[in-house]
């Protein structure tokens, strides 16, 4: 499945959780300079979030024991503030080029 291609750029279905924060699902944006996380929690609290990838101090995979429930999900380390959290919805293959791309924007600030 590919992702959808918005004027920011290419969006995929995530859920996200913050520190020890409530999960919360919707679509993560990838921008040339920063990522953006839009959605909400099972309490219908809306939230926005964006990323600048120079304050990523690390972009990892998450070890088994540090899911929570079963998708795979990639750890975003950042400076001055608690991991964030990230699994795709969109399916396996959708996972990993998420998970590249975002890798790859961390490094060199553009996820193209």
């Amino acid at each position: 499945m590919r992702p959808y291609e918005s004027p920011r750029g290419p969006s995929y279905a995530v859920t996200w959780r913050e520190g020890e924060g409530p999960a919360q699902a919707g679509k993560l944006e990838l921008g040339r300079s920063r990522l953006r996380l839009e959605g909400g929690t099972s309490k219908k609290r809306v939230s926005v979030k964006t990323v600048l990838y120079d304050t990523l101090s690390a972009v990892r995979p998450a070890r088994l024991q540090e899911r929570r429930g079963t998708l795979p999900a990639l750890v975003l380390e950042r400076s001055g503030h608690g991991p964030l959290w990230i699994s795709s919805l969109d399916g396996p293959g959708s996972a990993g080029e998420l998970f590249d791309r975002v890798a790859r924007a961390a490094r060199e600030g553009d996820p193209a």
